[in-house]
């Protein structure tokens, strides 16, 4: 009787994994030669480790990746590819994101450059960091609806929570100024804080001319 209720108030307070593994140590008499600190400890961490898993899970659904099942341990390092192991490794760890360095991945179409940008997002998303995955002409979009329905503002907001921006089709066509103000206002609110990096996807002769006059002033 004293045991239900412990499950049920565990339960109550939202503790559902301790109250399992708690159940699960009740039933298995292989338990019963462990201190109690080590059987409390395990409990302890199920629930941690659940809360984890939970929170990885969460940022990686906010992302909204392209590619949500991507992975830099499933990246193919062929040599026409001419893929930079080591340096992918280093990216891969998110100093990068840390440390306030921007991205660029740049190849012709069908060369893999959103699935390794997806990758490299899911890899700050374990690391708890606030990624979001978008694609320019989606961004516009967004932006323009959002002025029409006077909630710019409340757009711009969700943009300095970031800890990294990936931008996908990356000037895949000339933009007007006035798409360039808009993208240079959600590219300012990441960089409020330096250490908040902008990954961009783009095509090479774009990412050599338009890119870097746009960039410089940033």
């Amino acid at each position: 009787m004293l045991n239900q209720t412990t499950l049920h108030k565990l339960f109550e307070m939202r503790l559902g994994t301790m109250a399992d593994t708690f159940s699960s140590q009740m039933k298995d008499a292989s338990y019963s030669s462990l201190q109690f600190e080590e059987r409390f400890g395990m409990i302890v961490d199920a629930q941690w480790s659940q809360r984890q898993s939970n929170k990885i899970n969460k940022l990686i659904h906010g992302a909204d990746f392209r590619f949500p099942n991507a992975a830099m341990e499933d990246i193919e390092y062929h040599a026409d590819r001419k893929l930079n192991k080591s340096l992918l490794l280093e990216l891969s760890t998110c100093r990068y994101i840390q440390e306030g360095h921007h991205v660029i991945i740049k190849g012709a179409s069908g060369n893999g450059k959103t699935y390794l940008a997806c990758a490299l997002g899911m890899a700050a998303c374990r690391a708890f960091m606030k990624v979001r995955y978008t694609r320019i002409p989606e961004l516009l979009n967004d932006l323009m609806i959002a002025k029409a329905e006077g909630t710019q503002k409340k757009l711009l907001k969700q943009y300095f929570k970031l800890d990294l921006l990936i931008l996908d089709e990356w000037l895949l066509r000339p933009l007007t100024t006035a798409e360039s103000m808009d993208i240079l206002e959600i590219v300012g609110c990441v960089l409020h804080n330096s250490s908040n990096p902008v990954l961009q996807i783009g095509f090479p002769h774009f990412c050599r001319g338009e890119f870097l006059n746009f960039a410089k002033p940033l």
